[in-house]
């Protein structure tokens, strides 16, 4: 069976919005019946009120059979970051809630903008490819979780209740998921809008001298003398070449790469605090699991009760530093592919005779300059590379300093498993 085209980036987005439904974080919202409207957030509100009486009966237990086995510095740290996860997981669908509305636009603006590639650059809207590559990324989140979650089973107390083990693994685990939820809506949303550049910068790069971009084989624009747009495929051909003619593709192009510029701040006013929340526990988090695994190996007992006590805390450290990996990395592509765009334009400009496009490529200079493509959380945090290495960096002193802080020598092997990190 066949995948249908998704007719609109909304229904694009549906595996997204559904995740993000299952794990309680109403992001996404379609226009409904206001019965149906009352049952979603009657839903929610229950799903939250849930999760709230599920973290303190696992908080209870943990407290008393967990956290006592350890040090106090360690004891401290388990503490801090299971509150901090809960705290976590309850505050992202309140936030979620307020940016609903901004994401609405941000969807029906961006939207507009995708019918302007489609019908004026010749680009085709190939949402399937977007549907499926959520499906994707989804299918591995779940075996991520899946895996982990097994592996986690081991580690429960069998003189405990099924629902005192069921709420555990829920507070373990739950937060960690809508973090991941709602990293991987705004990863997806950024990876969309850094092909919206591509496309820009491919559509920029037809404008140029046939030998500069003979390898290019993307569609290309003429206008016709009663101004509708037809596209066709090849490069060079001589109808390009009309000044009047490249002038209307560039202003497009021009105001297509200031809407997209205006867009990527819409989408950091959306996930600004959402993406500074994530980052910053996401940094703690990769802290206190390495901490732990030092904790960990510390105490005296055979290797493979070492490697049981230590594993869960690494593939829950590998899972974090994916997820800053991620989000930095697509951050960063779509960051230099908009800046591309300033290199190309200055190719254009040496082989511009035309005065009037000679004047539209420098306002373009001047309104990349205004407009600078930069993904941040709230204005605290650049996410590029840099905030990679501000990470790696705050890390090291961090975990050096509870190592010097560290007293698990005096520490007897501990009856229960540390799962307190995850």
């Amino acid at each position: 069976m066949r995948l249908a085209e998704p007719k609109d980036l909304l229904t694009s987005l549906a595996p997204i919005a559904y995740f993000n439904f299952i794990v309680g974080v109403s992001l996404f919202r379609r226009t409904y019946s206001k019965n149906i409207n009352a049952l979603i957030t009657l839903y929610f509100i229950v799903f939250w009120i849930l999760c709230i009486f599920i973290y303190y009966t696992a908080m209870t237990v943990l407290v008393s059979s967990y956290f006592g086995n350890r040090s106090s510095t360690a004891a401290i740290m388990y503490q801090a970051l299971v509150y901090t996860n809960a705290i976590v997981a309850l505050t992202v669908p309140l936030l979620a809630m307020y940016s609903r509305k901004g994401l609405q636009e941000f969807i029906k603006r961006i939207e507009k903008l995708n019918d302007i590639f489609a019908t004026v650059l010749g680009f085709e809207k190939n949402y399937k490819s977007l549907f499926k590559q959520q499906l994707y990324y989804i299918l591995a989140i779940l075996v991520v979780i899946l895996f982990i979650s097994i592996s986690d089973l081991s580690w429960l107390k069998s003189d405990q209740t099924v629902w005192t083990n069921i709420s555990i693994m829920i507070t373990l685990h739950h937060p960690i998921l809508v973090m991941l939820v709602t990293d991987f809506t705004f990863f997806a949303i950024v990876r969309f809008v850094w092909k919206k550049f591509k496309l820009i910068n491919a559509a920029l790069l037809s404008l140029t001298e046939p030998q500069i971009n003979a390898h290019i084989g993307t569609k290309l624009i003429k206008v016709s003398q009663n101004n509708t747009i037809s596209s066709f495929q090849g490069v060079g051909n001589a109808e390009t070449k009309n000044a009047s003619q490249r002038r209307y593709l560039f202003q497009t192009i021009r105001k297509s790469h200031l809407e997209l510029s205006k867009l990527v701040v819409k989408l950091n006013t959306v996930f600004g605090l959402q993406n500074l929340i994530s980052m910053g526990v996401s940094m703690v988090m990769i802290t206190g699991l390495l901490y732990t695994m030092y904790s960990g190996s510390q105490i005296k007992h055979g290797v493979r009760d070492t490697i049981k006590e230590i594993l869960p805390s690494a593939c829950w450290c590998v899972v974090y530093i994916l997820k800053i990996l991620a989000v930095s990395h697509s951050c960063a592509n779509a960051s230099d592919e908009a800046q591309k765009s300033g290199q190309i334009i200055y190719t254009i400009l040496g082989s511009a005779i035309d005065r009037d496009f000679q004047k539209e490529i420098q306002e373009f200079a001047l309104q990349m300059i205004q407009n600078p493509v930069r993904f941040t959380a709230c204005g605290f945090i650049t996410l590029d590379y840099t905030y990679v290495q501000g990470v790696i960096g705050s890390i090291t002193t961090y975990l050096v300093i509870l190592i010097q802080m560290s007293d698990t020598s005096s520490v007897p092997p501990p009856a229960s498993p540390d799962k307190a990190v995850t």
